[in-house]
């Protein structure tokens, strides 16, 4: 569970973020394993309405879509600012989520998901076991496959936030799946208490890519040595017969 509310002065200084901002303006930058430049705002410009990327020959034309700031439940946890941006890129419209850690008066950045298709509002959720905060930044990309950009940030105990990798669960789903069945499209993903879950239409392989037919699927994901992965799924099969089906992690191969 998380709540989001938008970002506004009143806001901030409720939440008591605006306490002791300093009053230069954004002196420095911070360059991501992923090449964005994301400007290190001040507290004042992040509850403004200025689009917080620099010009570039990557990135021109910002527009700001939306703000937000995150906080855990009942206002325990981390307090995640973010801003959803649409920017041109040499590929063409590329749509970007950018999150900070705000804490004691002072902005970091966590890190950002870029995509050439859409994105939507981030989420954060308790996590399980070193993770104890984790970060969901959703996008997907164009084209009719709309496969996941997503990007996902743990919160340790040691204050730190380290990006997940987001390798393994494909391969891991992949072995999920039932003999014939296909997942042709990107996955919806949502974050919970604990971790990742996700949902899905099933495709049979002679299915077209506008209409699949083989059922449903659920799966969760969990947070392990920095890699989401894969840790159940349950199946919906409309097939002939129509069945339900659980898969764990810790099962050889699927039943």
């Amino acid at each position: 569970m998380n709540n989001t509310v938008y970002l506004s002065s009143s806001l901030l200084l409720a939440l008591g973020l605006l306490a002791g901002a300093p009053t230069a303006q954004n002196a420095e930058a911070d360059t991501n394993e992923r090449g964005v430049i994301v400007e290190s705002p001040n507290q004042t410009a992040l509850s403004g309405a200025q689009c917080l990327i620099r010009e570039s020959n990557q990135y021109s034309g910002c527009r700001l879509l939306a703000s937000g700031v995150l906080y855990g439940v009942n206002g325990d946890g981390p307090v995640v600012a973010w801003q959803q941006m649409r920017a041109s890129s040499p590929l063409g419209i590329t749509q970007l989520l950018v999150a900070w850690e705000v804490r004691d008066g002072a902005i970091r950045l966590i890190g950002h998901m870029a995509a050439d298709g859409w994105s939507e509002a981030p989420a954060l959720a308790p996590g399980n076991g070193d993770n104890e905060w984790l970060l969901l930044l959703p996008g997907r990309g164009g084209g009719t496959g709309h496969f996941n950009m997503d990007a996902i940030f743990a919160l340790s105990a040691d204050g730190d936030w380290r990006a997940i990798d987001m390798e393994q669960w494909v391969s891991d789903l992949q072995r999920a799946l039932q003999p014939g069945m296909e997942v042709a499209k990107g996955i919806e993903m949502h974050a919970f208490s604990g971790g990742i879950w996700a949902r899905s239409a099933l495709w049979r392989s002679e299915d077209t890519n506008c209409c699949p037919t083989g059922g449903a699927a659920e799966f969760q994901f969990a947070v392990e040595n920095g890699r989401l992965v894969l840790d159940g799924a349950q199946f919906h099969l409309t097939v002939s017969p129509a069945r339900n089906i659980s898969w764990d992690r810790r099962q050889p191969s699927p039943p």
